[in-house]
C-alpha cells in the first residue's frame, strides 16, 4: 500500500529485554489502514433475515468497507495471525452482516459479531511455520493494493447520528 492510500497507522511493538530484569517496547512494524467507504444498502440487498424486521422502515443500513494491510517484518519474521476489531459508539448500531475479500489459499479469515455492536475479523496463516505470506494479505492482480478489505452492513434506527466506529488491531 503506497503512504497516499494509508488512511491511519497503528504501530506494533515487541517487548525487548534490557541489563537487569527491565524490558522496552521497541516498534517492529504497523498496520495500515486505508480509508473506509460507507455506501447506503437498499432493503433488497439486506440478509433475509433483516428484511423481514417488522420495524424495518425505522431502520436504516449502511455498508462500511475497511481495507488494512500489515507492513513487512524484518527479515526472518512472519505474521501467524491478525485479529481487526470494530466497535460502534453508537448503542443501537448492530452488525446484520459480515464479509470480506477472499485471502490467499495460504490464509483462512473467520468473522464474528452479526446482530452486535463489537464485530472482529480474524486473518490466520494455515501454516504457522511459513506465515501469512504477501499473497495472502495484499496483492490484486498480481500487483500491490489494499487488502484484505472487511465488510460490515450495520443497521441503526433512522434517527441516529453519523456512524462513529472505533478501530483495534491484534497481531501475533
Amino acid at each position: 500500500m503506497t503512504g497516499d492510500q494509508t488512511f491511519a497507522l497503528l504501530d506494533l511493538y515487541v517487548e525487548e529485554p534490557v541489563l537487569g530484569s527491565d524490558s522496552r517496547f521497541v516498534r517492529e512494524a504497523g498496520v495500515l489502514f486505508g480509508k473506509p467507504t460507507v455506501a447506503p444498502v437498499a432493503d433488497d440487498e439486506l440478509p433475509a433475515l433483516a428484511r423481514r424486521r417488522p420495524d424495518l422502515g425505522r431502520w436504516r443500513f449502511t455498508a462500511v468497507t475497511l481495507p488494512f494491510d500489515l507492513q513487512d517484518l524484518a527479515s526472518g519474521r512472519w505474521y501467524t495471525e491478525a485479529t481487526v476489531r470494530m466497535t460502534f459508539t453508537e448503542p443501537d448500531v448492530c452488525a446484520v452482516r459480515l464479509s470480506q475479500q477472499s485471502p490467499g489459499s495460504d490464509a483462512e479469515i473467520g468473522t464474528w459479531g452479526v446482530g452486535r455492536p463489537e464485530l472482529s475479523w480474524k486473518l490466520r496463516a494455515r501454516d504457522e511455520q511459513s506465515g501469512l505470506r504477501p499473497g495472502s494479505r495484499n496483492q490484486a492482480g498480481g500487483r500491490k493494493s489494499m487488502g484484505p478489505y472487511l465488510i460490515v452492513t450495520a443497521g441503526m434506527p433512522a434517527f441516529a447520528p453519523k456512524l462513529k466506529p472505533s478501530i483495534l488491531a491484534t497481531i501475533s
